[in-house]
């Protein structure tokens, strides 16, 4: 039976559901459409590449014109764009077909988003893709708009200024080189133009794709209302990708100087207004001083964001802000989020109105969490630096008044101490440093001990910041108890360390910190908080955890059963360099039930590891990786189930969410596994317990990612007797000749065994393919030549009895005539043969042949005695004896 994959996407005309209109167009892969606007010019319309939201396809040549009413033009604003630069490109024509003159070339990934407008009531997109990389593509909407309105502007020929307001284009004006947007500016150019905002409110131009500048030709951006301001950024080179830019007054002054060797295409930009608030600011282009009492931000707070507001910051900033509290009270920091370039990327954090002020902090990397700082007087000042190369998502912060003295800061004594935060008053948030504080380096010969407690049914997380660099031989002890003899949550050493947040299981913490006299380093800033302790919600620990479902309260053994996440909890993500486990025990009789509902690792490098009983010494039942999605409940066959968690050095992934519960009947449990990238991976079903039920094999991407390109992945199934039976539930591999992407099956432990199978493409949903090995054992050998992504292949393995399903000798009939021949002869099957083979008695292998056939033609050119062997697509073999005279 077929199955069908509809998408329901309207081309061309809107539709209604419960009263609302929607219009959305997507780019056709090839020929000519063409839209009338005019049901959509109130509410405007979506278009979107061929993907719809995904990426587009590969050997697009599409063309699609949009028509408004007469008298009207089209404005089209783009909110992303990226496409492969240099390959794929999106033409806009100014008119009804690709004849009419060209608006914009798009080619390259924006900065942010853009605007471009017809000059008449039609405007046609043609967009063009390669074989090779696909990417997001686009996502514009498209509006009616009066004809001649303004909001149009390229670089004059003499200097100009633009008041948004006054010409009603605050909302967004479209801003090209001189050549506008489909031609380039001239040689030899000095022009400004300047664009002012209404009072109370700054301006961020956003730059599209196709940004190309001639070597020795400069865009300056000024932040102010003439040339003479202070550059913001100075733009010169082709091609470059610049993000948005901001200023921190009203006006942005461009001025653009071209020499006499050549031109290029320029830009395609939208200068838009913004409301400036003190109370939410980013790291401003130039010096600024915020009053964040006077903005009337001490109670509420003030927000403070790294440049990008949320984007990334970019490269070559330098830039300074100073906030001041009223007299008398200090302000305190907590950053919810860091992540600069490490050791390139820099934020420097002074106690005072200037960077000759005192270093209170010096931050670069990324906090495993959030962290607080807090000054000593009531001014702090920010400078932040980045060079040439990565740029990151910067920072989330918020800064507020806080009365001078206050508590809740502690550093590692130099006499043991506890702390009950429950009784300092300390449980919200709770700042904590090594003994030289947030901006000194600890010393030397240390051994240092500190415990915080936790009221009553709350347990504690410390959350590290980025910097934290402690020097070799030195080490920061994490205990999960109330003293240093308590378990180890962590062992921090060496520099730099990057730790995300630890938890405790009950209510204390112990830090015990030893170093040598070799040397000190700056050690961690960090932060403190007490958290509801529920047992039934539970994420991966740093320590060893035995769970006794049974116990716990309120019970989790029962229908709703407990949460179980990854370290990162639900909607953080795990760390690098993990290696923990967690053990689920139900009550005597019962046995545990494991359902993931999400489960995204990094695929091959990230792995969790199942084993059915209270350690990891008992057998191994799943090994999962990659984006999955619906994995069946595991259920252990014992009333434990150990779960343990490796993550690598490399990038981390959202983790999972899962379920955990007792469960009143054990499991039949199978397993699931996968062709690793560029390596070997062999496996005895019988040996690690997965022979009881069927088992998932993925290629390496995983249930929701594709193989990765360029590899040889190669895996290996055995049974300790019997056979095994692959069946596919969806194969689909990329490429052409001769850059296939292709799996091969192999009977026996070896890729040169026999091959019995071999796939490029896709099979249907109607086709069922099913592999069987004639021993006790297949190998999946996968060759990835294309170095385009597919979904790859899902496929079920099954363990078969030696005589449950063992065929009899020969139970496909083979007629093999004329025999003896004089060379000529044909091979009859009573099913078709996907596999043929010739070879002498030698044991060299004279002719080899692939199909799906009855009927094959066989033509030696010498005499002798040859052996003949064929495989059915289920692995039945078929072995004959061939004599030429």
């Amino acid at each position: 039976m077929r199955s069908f994959r509809i998408t329901a996407v309207m081309l061309g005309v809107g539709w209604s559901m419960l009263g609302a209109q929607t219009c959305t167009y997507i780019m056709p892969t090839s020929g000519n459409v063409t839209h009338d606007l005019t049901a959509c010019c109130g509410s405007g319309a979506v278009f979107l590449d061929s993907g719809g939201g995904s990426d587009y396809a590969d050997n697009e040549n599409g063309v699609v014109t949009f028509s408004a009413p007469s008298g009207q033009q089209v404005e089209v604003r783009f909110d992303t764009f990226q496409v492969e630069t240099g390959y794929d490109t999106l033409w806009v024509h100014d008119g009804a077909d690709p004849s009419a003159p060209l608006l914009a070339v798009l080619n390259g990934v924006a900065g942010g988003p853009f605007m471009l407008r017809s000059t008449g009531n039609q405007i046609t997109f043609r967009f063009k893709s390669d074989d090779g990389t696909v990417l997001r593509g686009w996502r514009a909407t498209l509006r009616c708009v009066s004809s001649g309105t303004a909001c149009i502007y390229t670089m004059p020929a003499t200097s100009q200024v633009v008041d948004l307001s006054t010409a009603n284009c605050c909302g967004g004006a479209i801003f090209f080189d001189s050549g506008g947007g489909a031609g380039n500016y001239g040689d030899n150019e000095d022009r400004t133009i300047t664009f002012q905002a209404p009072a109370g409110q700054g301006l961020r131009v956003h730059f599209g794709p196709s940004f190309r500048i001639a070597p020795g030709d400069t865009l300056y951006i000024h932040n102010g209302p003439n040339a003479s301001a202070p550059v913001v950024a100075k733009l010169s080179g082709s091609p470059i990708s610049v993000s948005s830019t901001a200023t921190i007054g009203q006006s942005l002054t461009f001025r653009f100087v071209s020499n006499g060797a050549g031109n290029r295409a320029g830009w395609i930009a939208m200068v838009e207004c913004y409301a400036i608030s003190a109370c939410n600011t980013t790291m401003p282009p130039i010096p600024a001083t915020i009053d964040i009492n006077a903005a009337g931000c001490c109670a509420g707070g003030a927000v403070f964001l790294d440049s990008g507001g949320g984007g990334n910051y970019d490269n070559n900033e330098d830039r300074t802000i100073t906030y001041v509290a009223p007299s008398g009270q200090q302000i305190e920091i907590r950053f919810d989020t860091f992540e600069v370039e490490p050791r390139r990327d820099t934020l420097w954090v002074y106690e005072g109105p200037n960077t000759s002020s005192p270093v209170l902090a010096v931050l670069t990397g990324i906090a495993g969490g959030p962290f607080i700082l807090r000054s000593t007087g009531n001014q702090v000042t920010f400078r932040f630096k980045s060079d040439v190369n990565e740029t990151m998502r910067g920072w989330y912060a918020t800064l507020r008044c806080v009365t001078s003295g206050t508590a809740c800061l502690y550093t590692m004594p130099a006499d043991p101490q506890v702390v009950d935060l429950g009784a300092v008053n300390c449980c919200g948030a709770v700042p904590f440093f090594d003994s030289g504080g947030s901006g000194a380096n600890y010393g030397d010969n240390q051994n240092r001990i500190i415990t915080f407690q936790a009221p009553v049914g709350q347990a504690l997380r410390v959350h590290f910041g980025p910097s934290l660099v402690i020097a070799p031989g030195d080490t920061l002890f994490v205990h999960d108890g109330p003293d240093a003899n308590s378990p180890i949550a962590a062992q921090l050493v060496g520099a730099p360390n990057l730790v995300r947040t630890i938890v405790s299981w009950g209510r204390f913490l112990t830090f015990r910190f030893v170093s040598n006299s070799t040397g000190t380093a700056s050690g961690w800033i960090a932060m403190l908080e007490c958290y509801p302790v529920n047992y039934c919600n539970i994420n991966m620990p740093l320590a060893i955890l035995n769970i006794d479902l049974g116990s716990l309260t309120p019970g989790c053994c029962g229908a709703s059963g407990a949460s179980f996440h990854d370290s990162g909890g639900p909607t953080g993500s795990y760390t690098n360099n993990e290696n923990r486990i967690i053990t689920y025990t139900a009550p005597a009789g019962q046995y545990v039930r494991l359902q993931f509902t999400t489960f995204n690792t990094e695929r091959a490098n990230d792995l969790v590891y199942i084993y059915d009983g209270p350690s990891i010494n008992h057998r191994q039942i799943n090994a999962l990786t990659g984006s999955l999605s619906g994995i069946p409940p595991i259920i252990s066959t014992e009333n434990s189930l150990t779960i343990q968690f490796f993550s690598d050095t490399g990038g981390v992934r959202a983790g999972w969410v899962s379920n955990v519960r007792c469960h009143n009947t054990p499991g039949t449990l199978g397993c699931t596994f996968f062709v690793p990238p560029n390596t070997k991976n062999d496996i005895n079903l019988n040996t690690v317990g997965c022979c009881s039920g069927s088992s998932i094999i993925y290629d390496s991407g995983g249930d929701a990612g594709a193989p990765q390109p360029f590899t040889t992945d190669t895996l290996i199934l055995r049974v300790s007797s019997g056979r095994i039976r692959i069946s596919f539930d969806t194969l689909n591999l990329a490429g052409a000749p001769p850059s296939t992407d292709t799996l091969y099956i192999y009977n026996g432990a070896s890729p040169t065994g026999t091959p019995i199978f071999r796939r490029s493409g896709i099979i249907s949903a109607s086709e069922a393919v099913t592999v069987t090995s004639s021993g006790n054992a297949l190998t999946l050998l996968y060759v990835g030549k294309s170095g385009r992504r597919r979904l790859g292949w899902k496929a079920q393995a099954t363990c078969l009895t030696a005589t449950g399903v063992a065929a009899p000798a020969n139970a496909v009939k083979a007629t093999l005539y004329p025999n003896p021949s004089t060379g000529l002869s044909v091979l009859e099957t009573s099913q078709p043969l996907v596999h043929v083979r010739v070879w002498d008695l030698g044991g060299r292998l004279l002719w080899e042949a692939f199909g799906e056939s009855t009927r094959w033609e066989l033509n030696s050119p010498a005499q002798g005695i040859f052996l003949i062997e064929g495989w059915t697509r289920t692995g039945e073999p078929v072995h004959l004896r061939w004599v030429v005279e």
